[in-house]
């Protein structure tokens, strides 16, 4: 089986290096590429063409670099219209599967929501870093965390890629340390920012990238 070692851990690329990265790397039949994305910035759970646009060229660019096995997503709009994006750019598409697991905090008890909200306020910090940095929501992130990374192991697609659609802060990065085991956050992705783990069969990592789309708002 081809080993493949990362470069750096958690190095943020751009796009050529990507695209170079998965030419010379390949799949073996026992490895997912799991494809995280967060959703487009958007107003409402609606998000705006160009965007779309983007996550169009972002599936057409991609197709002849891995082929998608299966797609998930949270059932918020906004996640489902990334992964329609992604989707539309290539010829072959998949059904969305939507999970609750890796959905966005809405779900979540109100009270502890609005406790959130005001921590952030009072630390002048985003409602994202928040619930990342602050202690007293560690059992909160663990358990989203926990929950997602279940949810993507038991839909991973060996020998192609799974494109994960989700929301940054309450999901994706909980989730990215579950699987990884790390125990931090190397990077906090903004909207529209993708994530490539590599996940052998018996669940070990063996590469963390990131493609960043720059100059993004960072709501939900």
């Amino acid at each position: 089986m081809k080993k493949i070692i990362p470069l750096h851990n958690h190095h943020i690329y751009n796009f050529s290096e990507i695209k170079d990265y998965l030419l010379k790397s390949g799949l073996e039949p026992d490895q997912c590429l799991v494809v995280f994305q967060r959703h487009w910035p958007h107003e409402n759970n609606i998000t705006a063409e160009p965007y779309l646009e983007m996550g169009r060229q972002i599936g057409r660019i991609t197709e002849k670099l891995f082929t998608l096995g299966a797609v998930i997503s949270s059932p918020e709009p906004r996640a489902i219209e990334a992964a329609i994006a992604f989707q539309k750019g290539r010829e072959k598409r998949l059904p969305i599967r939507t999970f609750d697991a890796i959905g966005s905090m809405s779900s979540e008890d109100p009270q502890l929501l609005s406790k959130l909200t005001a921590d952030a306020k009072a630390a002048d910090k985003s409602i994202e870093a928040e619930f990342l940095e602050n202690p007293a929501y560690l059992e909160m992130r663990q358990r989203r965390g926990n929950d997602g990374a279940a949810c993507v192991l038991a839909n991973l697609s060996f020998g192609r890629a799974l494109l994960v659609t989700s929301h940054g802060g309450s999901t994706l990065e909980p989730t990215i340390e579950a699987l990884t085991g790390r125990g931090h956050y190397p990077h906090y992705m903004s909207t529209g920012d993708i994530c490539l783990l590599l996940i052998q069969q018996n669940g070990d990592v063996l590469s963390e990238r990131y493609l960043v789309f720059n100059g993004h708002n960072k709501k939900g």
